[in-house]
């Protein structure tokens, strides 16, 4: 499915002032670490994992007022602490990159890839937070108070969207995929030396 224009529109949470937007900046200790990004090609049904199928819509956005041409990207739940503007400022970063893009599946495998990636470069205390996670299916995590700067983020096309949970995730911490995967749906970037991905089932641990 393809549209004739990619517009990206930054929610009121993403105007951070120039004192947050210093505090997202690059951070050469998250650079400088081993990290890897991935995603999973499966689906999990019930305790079963099988081939991903075709690609499932996503929801139409039913009332006509609400639809918007192009993409746009609304973020809530994002709070003033260091970790929230290091995530609000990395969807910011991968802003122009999204613009370019006029299909529908590759400019979401774009912003779960690039946002992750984003966010891990500005992570302000990667000995902590050992992974970037965003992913629109369900979840689990094994502890709840080891997540930090978690933001809902709406990725909309015409009358498409999809909504992420976008968030770093503190060690120790495991993260379950309940759903399928896929770039569409997933991304985690994270320390190679601190955490470790299972490519069958989606599931990062990190310790």
């Amino acid at each position: 499915m393809r549209f004739s224009a990619i517009a990206l529109i930054a929610a009121s949470a993403l105007a951070v002032n120039g004192a947050a937007v210093s505090s997202g900046a690059i951070n050469p200790d998250a650079v400088a670490i081993d990290v890897e990004t991935v995603s999973f090609s499966g689906k999990k049904v019930g305790s079963e994992i099988v081939a991903a199928g075709p690609e499932e819509d996503d929801e139409a956005v039913a009332d006509v007022a609400e639809r918007v041409v192009g993409t746009s990207v609304i973020v809530t739940a994002l709070g003033g602490a260091a970790v929230d503007v290091a995530v609000g400022v990395a969807i910011n970063i991968i802003t122009p990159m999204i613009q370019a893009i006029i299909d529908w599946t590759a400019a979401r495998e774009a912003f779960t890839q690039k946002t992750t990636s984003e966010m891990w470069k500005r992570n302000p205390n990667p000995s902590k937070y050992r992974a970037a996670v965003c992913y629109n299916k369900g979840y689990r995590v094994k502890n709840g108070n080891n997540v930090a700067g978690k933001a809902k983020v709406t990725l909309r096309s015409s009358v498409l969207h999809t909504n992420y949970d976008c968030m770093y995730l503190a060690s120790p911490n495991q993260f379950w995929t309940d759903a399928e995967g896929g770039y569409i749906n997933l991304s985690y970037t994270y320390d190679r030396n601190h955490c470790s991905f299972d490519g069958k089932t989606g599931d990062l641990n990190c310790w």
